[in-house]
């Protein structure tokens, strides 16, 4: 599966500036992209631009998953489990295939 963003790209957003998750940080953006593309109901090449790269919103949909998935790592928060926000529907709906 192509990468589409790049571990400095997930480091930025999620102000990360030491290399002890690098590899689990790399391990969550192959996890988003996939989780993106379920999303998407469909594979993330066949919404690449051009040039080969996603469009913008996507792009940070996919840092928005890694950041969510760095930090809530286990899947809950304080005993209840949490969510997608909305914003990533809204940066994500334009491009979703109907079910």
């Amino acid at each position: 599966m192509p990468t589409y963003i790049s571990l400095d790209d997930a480091k930025k957003q999620l102000n990360v500036e030491h290399d002890e998750d690098n590899e689990f940080i790399l391990e969550l953006i192959d996890v988003a992209e996939d989780y993106l593309s379920g999303l998407l109901h469909r594979p993330l090449v066949s919404v690449e631009e051009s040039s080969g790269e996603l469009p913008h919103s996507l792009r940070h949909a996919i840092k928005m998953i890694v950041s969510r998935f760095y930090a809530d790592r286990e899947g809950y928060r304080s005993g209840r489990v949490t969510e997608m926000p909305f914003s990533l529907g809204s940066l994500i709906g334009r491009y979703q295939l109907v079910r």
